[in-house]
């Protein structure tokens, strides 16, 4: 009788009370989003001010990064099945699927620092003063992943166009060149492009709304 009240008593809670991840689900995206400013900050230092230093430990807080997106992802996929199973939790699938893209985001993000860690170790031209400019960008980046309540949108629109236009006006031969192949480009020309597109992919992570999801990202 005990055995089977047990089995009753459990049965019953997962009807009444189906597991609930979403705290954990928004914990781990401020975790994750913290974890990437901090390692976006201490690359683009490296590269900037000491390009001859190893990305060892770089690399291997990347790959713990990686860890931490699947778990999440995981967990986002068992609570939007949740949501099917139980109707009281439907309601939640619009947090879910704004999770989800953040998550995404924050893949791609991880990609773009990955890149970073593997341009090859060259000279870079950039002047003390283009350096402290660049750098200072990356910082605000940085502090808007891992201070996400102080996200200043103008802010970031302002840095975003800084960077921009130091981009096309260090790079002016390259981008007007239509006989430069890719693999040829300049790390500055890397480095700056890699930046840029990182600021459009926080942008997207503080606006996961306004975009939409691939059906094969949706499921």
């Amino acid at each position: 009788m005990t055995t089977i009240g047990l089995l009753v008593s459990t049965v019953v809670n997962m009807l009444v009370f189906p597991p609930n991840h979403r705290r954990d689900i928004v914990e781990n995206i401020q975790r994750i989003s913290e974890r990437a400013g901090t390692i976006l900050e201490r690359t683009f230092r490296t590269i900037i001010y000491d390009a001859h230093t190893n990305h060892l430990n770089e690399l291997e807080t990347t790959k713990q990064l990686t860890k931490e997106i699947r778990k999440t992802e995981a967990l986002i996929h068992f609570q939007r099945n949740e949501s099917k199973l139980y109707p009281w939790v439907r309601g939640k699938e619009k947090e879910l699927l704004m999770a989800k893209k953040q998550l995404l985001f924050l893949h791609n993000l991880e990609y773009h620092l990955g890149a970073l860690l593997n341009i090859p170790e060259q000279y870079i031209s950039w002047t003390p003063a283009e350096r402290d400019r660049i750098m200072h960008a990356v910082t605000e980046l940085a502090d808007d992943l891992t201070h996400s309540i102080d996200y200043n949108p103008k802010k970031h629109a302002s840095q975003l166009k800084n960077i921009t236009d130091l981009f096309w006006d260090d790079n002016k031969e390259i981008t007007t060149s239509e006989e430069r192949h890719p693999s040829q480009f300049p790390p500055e020309f890397v480095v700056l492009y890699e930046l840029i597109t990182i600021y459009n992919l926080v942008d997207q992570f503080y606006k996961p709304s306004s975009v939409k999801l691939t059906p094969d990202a949706e499921k």
